[in-house]
């Protein structure tokens, strides 16, 4: 081990800012390099433990670690290009460049199912470092390019996608455009990002069959296959860890049709990097569209139902409102209320959170309300499709300190039934876990 991976394991947990004043400039290695190490580690710990783990990767800047994909989210991209270049009729390990590639934790991913990956990343010291990273990491079908990707050629460090690619023929381009405008605030629309695919798409596709986008979780999915067109093949939304982090989406220049939405809720096995084994519920939107409204019979059906099913955030972002019951046999409680009511046995766990209740389903009145409020002041608390908040319900209940404490969950919600019954109702529950 070299000095400055024993630099970087003794001072693990320093304070960082103390590090840098008592340097004495003799040891042999940047300091001000190991303290945006050091910084980046801190966030590599849970989000890429496999860079974590290895004291010898450097990090120059914190915000190549603030911004890169986490290693779930990064394997699963890898085993989803994978299984899609194979349904699209290809065999074999495709060839990827990665033309945003940053701090290269999705290029890392690719060289385990790719022959062969290109890293494009336009800071040179960044391009550097994860040159460095993955000789220390034994990756050796990855090759470097330092370029920024541009729509038309011109003079400078900016290049068309020709250009960036040389003699490097891939069979996919992926591409993660920047999400930030020049002031640094957050922007969502493909024409803001950069570089902009809309302007690229063409010129892409000149150079691949496939392209390969990572976007906001915050896209608008009907705008973006409008803007895409019908060469956009599949949207994949990804939930990682209870939240929504990611909408990808694939495009195939020979496909010209509608595309089909996939949402993956569960956490892949970091210990498969080439599984693409993942529970994936697909359907179109026209399939969303056509499924009847699966709502209880009448307030007496829905009190026999034992169990609530609340989706992930990835599954609700899809829009799969009414398939959701249909799939997994669920009771929706209301049209604009995405709750489901089932047995336990029904429960789909690996898609959201379920809940077993603790006591029958009751109308929401002042006089519920009160009482609830007195008997279950730790519980948690979630309003749904009724004229008031979350937290505009808490005050209602007089609930002060810390929720959660009880382990119970109060969920108050808008309900519609076939018989034309309609209630707002308190359901009072405890998580079932996985």
């Amino acid at each position: 081990m070299d000095a400055f991976a024993q630099y970087i394991l003794q001072h693990e947990n320093d304070d960082i800012a103390r590090l840098l004043l008592s340097s004495s400039g003799e040891e042999g290695f940047d300091v001000r390099l190991a303290a945006d190490t050091l910084r980046c580690r801190r966030i590599l710990k849970e989000k890429v433990p496999s860079f974590y783990l290895n004291p010898s990767l450097i990090y120059p800047g914190h915000l190549c670690a603030e911004q890169c994909s986490s290693e779930d989210t990064a394997r699963f991209k890898a085993a989803l290009a994978l299984r899609l270049f194979h349904e699209c009729g290809e065999s074999g390990s495709p060839r990827i460049a990665d033309l945003t590639a940053g701090l290269g934790v999705d290029a890392w991913a690719f060289s385990f199912v790719s022959k062969e990956v290109l890293h494009n990343e336009a800071d040179a010291a960044l391009s550097q470092a994860v040159r460095h990273n993955f000789n220390a990491l034994g990756i050796s079908n990855v090759r470097f390019s330092r370029l920024r990707l541009t729509a038309q050629a011109s003079d400078g460090p900016t290049a068309t996608p020709e250009n960036i690619l040389g003699d490097f023929h891939p069979d996919i381009l992926f591409l993660d455009p920047a999400r930030r405008d020049e002031r640094g605030g957050k922007v969502f629309r493909l024409q803001d990002c950069s570089p902009n695919i809309l302007e690229l798409k063409e010129s892409l596709f000149a150079q691949a069959r496939f392209l390969f986008l990572k976007l906001s979780p915050m896209a608008d999915l009907q705008t973006l296959l409008r803007e895409l067109g019908p060469t956009c093949r599949t949207l994949c939304i990804v939930g990682s860890k209870g939240e929504c982090k990611e909408v990808l989406v694939w495009m195939d220049r020979e496909y010209e049709g509608k595309p089909e939405i996939w949402v993956r809720e569960s956490q892949c096995s970091l210990g498969q990097p080439h599984s693409d084994r993942e529970d994936l519920l697909r359907f179109t939107p026209e399939e969303e569209a056509e499924t009847p409204l699966l709502l209880p019979d009448s307030l007496e059906q829905l009190l026999t139902l034992p169990c609530l099913f609340e989706p992930g955030k990835a599954l609700l972002k899809s829009g799969a409102f009414k398939l959701i019951a249909l799939r997994f046999g669920l009771k929706k409680l209301a049209a604009s209320t995405h709750l489901y009511l089932g047995t336990r046995e029904q429960m789909p766990l690996a898609w959201g959170k379920a809940y077993e209740l603790v006591a029958p389903a009751e109308e929401m009145t002042s006089r519920s309300l009160k009482e609830y409020g007195k008997r279950y002041p730790e519980a948690d608390v979630t309003a749904r499709n009724l004229p008031l908040s979350s937290d505009a319900l808490r005050k209602k209940l007089r609930k002060e300190g810390k929720e959660g404490g009880e382990g119970l969950h109060l969920f108050a919600a808008a309900c519609e039934c076939l018989s034309g019954e309609k209630q707002n109702l308190l359901l009072l529950t405890r998580r079932i876990r996985p």
